[in-house]
């Protein structure tokens, strides 16, 4: 029988990754579950195919900000504003993708309210859409007639930040209702401080810290989604099961469970 490490609870004192162990399989794996997410949520409702491009543009968009100082200065104003003009490609592209309507009227497990707040928090992201390329449009117009000394960008990222909430309150809002707190709670609470704080700042320490946090998280989405009898199709069964398996191998490269026990027998 092989043992799955999932149901399982460790203290920090329980961890034994080398550096390589965590570069070489864990960040890897962690990034191929937050694809896999993305393709759960397209075969949960395949209502979103017509946007489907709007994930990847996303997340694009999130490493940017992410990455984007609020105040550049001296050296700095020159790469800020490559930046900037990378967010206006980016936003530019997800206006055209928004553009394409995404039809909720058949859509099964989600009742008319349901889907009626669905829209409106789409109605909300085209709007941040054109806020955030407003305000950036108007800054880098400003900054190329007089090149400042300092820029402040505190409104764009903030306008940046809606466009992202928005656009995932939407995904979370418009999908199937037997799973929505399931999946809005795994996106909070995993796919984001992933995203985060490992794939993109790459903290080793956060991962060790907060790996209990993410197995509960990960764990919920996977009873609710294959074990309490809800009925969904086989490829969402098969996917999974994928993200099953690359969660229990980040745990066995990163866990030593007798090391742990030999320390509480001491």
């Amino acid at each position: 029988m092989t043992l799955s490490f999932s149901s399982f609870a460790y203290p920090p004192n329980s961890m034994d990754m080398t550096e390589y162990e965590y570069r070489r399989y864990v960040r890897p794996q962690l990034k191929s579950i937050l694809q896999d997410y993305q393709t759960l949520l397209l075969l949960l409702n395949p209502e979103f195919k017509p946007i489907k491009k709007s994930f990847s543009d996303i997340k694009s968009l999130l490493k940017l900000k992410l990455e984007l100082k609020d105040n550049c200065s001296g050296s700095q104003v020159k790469s800020c504003i490559i930046q900037l003009k990378k967010a206006q490609d980016i936003i530019s592209s997800l206006k055209k993708i928004s553009n394409g309507k995404v039809n909720l009227k058949n859509k099964e497990y989600l009742t008319i309210d349901e889907k009626l707040k669905a829209q409106k928090i789409y109605g909300d992201y085209q709007n941040h859409l054109l806020r955030a390329q407003a305000s950036i449009d108007n800054l880098i117009l400003d900054v190329t007639l007089v090149p400042p000394k300092n820029l402040y960008l505190r409104i764009q990222k903030d306008n940046i930040n809606k466009v992202i909430t928005s656009f995932y309150l939407f995904t979370t809002e418009a999908s199937d209702n037997r799973f929505k707190n399931d999946l809005n709670g795994y996106w909070s609470n995993f796919v984001m401080p992933v995203y985060k704080f490992i794939i993109v700042k790459d903290q080793k320490k956060y991962f060790v810290n907060n790996i209990n946090e993410l197995n509960i998280r990960w764990n919920s989405l996977n009873v609710r989604l294959s074990k309490r009898g809800k009925k969904v199709s086989k490829q969402v069964k098969t996917l999974i099961n994928i993200m099953h398996n690359r969660w229990n191998r980040v745990l066995k490269v990163t866990l030593n469970p007798m090391k742990h026990l030999k320390k509480k027998a001491q």
